[in-house]
């Protein structure tokens, strides 16, 4: 009991604490740098971004906002079941922010900001439910929010925390079940890429790269992403630079094997930037993906794994007046010439090969640049049955580098690379971080493709506590308790990642169920849904101050009583006859918790119930609920948490 009273005062001084932080905020201003404004110095605040949305250019938006915001002096405040819904329109020269459901005018000038009182991501998020653009259509964003009027049609910008700017990013960059090393390797890179940026575009600072391959990929907030979440939150306060300054950050899918450098692929005005990155090989890559590269091999003496060199082979001869039938043997072969400072990075190819002629045999000896692998049409001059009607090269993947290894008495041609291979290899990094392998943390990746960089310390605020304690968009409607180990899921199905494993007789909050059977709930300062198999309610609703709105009911008809707020075998209590009176005394979902005349308590569906009217009724702070365990189809009273209805003793 000393537990209980303990939460519901935690629970309270939370609550004022929530309510006297209930502030706006506006994005620090970045200090002038040294060259021009171009870069922010290092010892700017990085804490917020400024995000200019993709909205299709329309004359107006809607957005549904589930937690609290202000507008002005105005507070609103929407939840999971009951978001707020809004209207940014084209008013004049300026815009106008509306109630979709009631038509009251929240603000309206030149423009106007929708800011989010608690800023911490598991508070509350928008939905944007229609714009012009499909790719941003129906996202959900982190952060606060301006709207303004540009030439005719709503600008809307994004104002997040840099760590939730990431958190857009990294999971689309990589897979959220990538190894936690790599996933903070990648948020600093993304980091350090956008802080770079900040400054430059008056009131916003990078696009969210759907309109524009200059930017990175920014997403906004997925709960089916938020495995990376952690990661991202890991890594506040740090990023990296070059000689004393913030740089534009490179990293791509993968690198084929070696390393490259920004003048060699984005051209020379970007040589400046060489010192920070380097040519490295880089054989763990290559060593453990195979399916991101192509291969030809050829024993020599024989004529290879490939039909589609061989129809290259005999297109080279007809370019050269030779008219062959087909390639009897190659007899010498290898890749050549790396582009300088390179190993790997071939720039011709050197084939000698015995063809078949109509006089007999006759040597054909090429040597052409490489990327005719890749750009040279072909036909199926060997007969072979090759069909070239879509990809018409002797390497069909859209791959950047060519290179090849000798082995003995032969040889392999080896196309890789996807992507420009500049900085980290996403899928290097992944692999370096695999405990199992390398286990490297994110310092030594980022050292590794990084060499010439630093990592730094810098300010950037921390979101988690932005504004007080965490308000979840959705009141605790019970507590509850795991009865067996099982995992705290990210999202509503099993298909989700989990935070972690509940143990049995560990507390949860209970904020909703689904028609799945989980518990929508709060367990060790995460949000999340766990298995309604592997706990139950024992307190049910949540302690009040004494004051019950409760609902007076009857059966429509003869039903089922059951144990928890969902239909399944094995958890039913009693059948209650068409007619019974009840109490129904709070409600989770569909399912109202009751207590009968005859003393019956449980869960009614509300599809089954009648309802006359409410009523109140004062001193009550909790009331009893009954947990079941189950085994073999049939139901047995685990406990009963015997807690009396409490009453004043005023």
């Amino acid at each position: 009991m000393n537990g209980n009273i303990k939460r519901i005062t935690a629970l309270f001084l939370a609550l004022l604490t929530a309510l006297a932080a209930c502030t706006a905020f506006a994005a620090a201003p970045l200090k002038k740098s040294t060259d021009g404004g171009r870069v922010p110095p290092l010892d700017s605040d990085f804490t917020y971004i400024r995000v200019l949305i993709s909205t299709g250019g329309t004359t107006y938006i809607n957005l549904d906002l589930y937690g609290e915001y202000r507008i002005g002096q105005t507070s609103i405040s929407g939840t999971l079941d009951v978001p707020v819904r809004i209207k940014a329109a084209v008013s004049g020269t300026g815009v106008k922010v509306t109630d979709r459901s009631t038509g009251e005018v929240y603000a309206s000038g030149s423009f106007v900001e929708l800011m989010r009182v608690n800023l911490n991501w598991e508070a509350g998020w928008a939905q944007l439910t229609y714009c012009g653009n499909e790719d941003t259509l129906d996202r959900y964003y982190l952060g606060s929010f301006r709207f303004d009027n540009e030439s005719g049609s709503v600008r809307m910008i994004n104002t997040v925390h840099l760590a939730y700017y990431i958190y857009g990013i990294v999971g689309y960059e990589l897979s959220p079940s990538s190894q936690p090393e790599a996933l903070k390797a990648q948020a600093i890179a993304a980091k350090t890429l956008g802080m770079y940026y900040m400054g430059r575009e008056g009131e916003w600072d990078v696009k969210d790269g759907w309109t524009s391959a200059l930017y990175q990929a920014y997403r906004g907030f997925r709960e089916n992403r938020l495995a990376t979440m952690p990661y991202c939150l890991a890594v506040i306060g740090q990023a990296l630079s070059y000689q004393g300054t913030i740089i534009p950050i490179f990293y791509g899918h993968t690198n084929g094997g070696e390393t490259s450098l920004p003048s060699r692929v984005f051209g020379q005005s970007l040589a400046r930037y060489d010192g920070a990155y380097a040519v490295s090989i880089d054989n763990i890559e290559y060593d453990n993906y195979d399916q991101y590269r192509q291969l030809i091999s050829v024993d020599f003496g024989g004529t290879g794994d490939s039909t589609r060199f061989l129809d290259f082979i005999l297109v080279k001869a007809a370019e050269d007046g030779i008219s062959a039938q087909s390639v009897i043997s190659i007899d010498d072969l290898y890749a050549y010439d790396p582009y300088p400072g390179t190993t790997r990075d071939m720039q011709l190819l050197h084939v000698r090969a015995t063809l078949e002629t109509a006089e007999g045999s006759a040597e054909l000896i090429v040597d052409c640049p490489i990327t005719q692998l890749r750009t040279l049409a072909l036909t199926d001059m060997d007969g072979s049955g090759d069909s070239y009607s879509s990809s018409k090269y002797v390497f069909t993947k859209n791959y950047k580098l060519y290179w090849g290894k000798a082995r003995s008495g032969g040889y392999t041609l080896i196309f890789a690379r996807y992507g420009h291979g500049v900085g980290m290899s996403q899928i290097g990094a992944d692999i370096r971080a695999n405990p199992a392998t390398y286990g490297w943390d994110y310092r030594q990746i980022l050292a590794f493709y990084y060499p010439g960089m630093q990592l730094i310390s810098v300010t950037e605020g921390d979101p988690t506590n932005a504004a007080g304690p965490v308000i979840d968009p959705v009141p605790v409607l019970a507590y509850g308790e795991c009865s067996g180990d099982t995992p705290f899921l990210m999202g509503a199905s099993t298909s989700y990642p989990s935070y972690g494993t509940v143990h049995a007789g560990e507390h949860i909050d209970v904020l909703g169920v689904t028609e799945t059977g989980l518990f929508h709930a709060v367990w060790n300062g995460f949000t999340g849904y766990i298995s309604m198999n592997y706990s139950h309610i024992v307190m049910f609703p949540a302690p009040t101050d004494g004051l019950f709105t409760v609902t007076d009911g009857a059966t429509k008809s003869s039903c089922n009583l059951r144990a928890e707020p969902y239909i399944r075998d094995g958890n039913v209590i009693a059948r209650l006859d068409k007619d019974t009176v009840f109490k129904a005394w709070a409600q989770i979902g569909k399912w109202m918790y009751i207590t009968t005349e005859d003393g019956q308590e449980g869960f009614l569906s509300s599809v089954v119930a009648n309802i006359y009217g409410t009523h109140t009724e004062t001193g009550v702070s909790f009331i009893p609920v009954r947990a079941y365990v189950y085994a073999s189809g049939a139901h047995a009273i685990a406990r009963h948490v015997s807690l009396n209805l409490r009453r004043n003793a005023e």
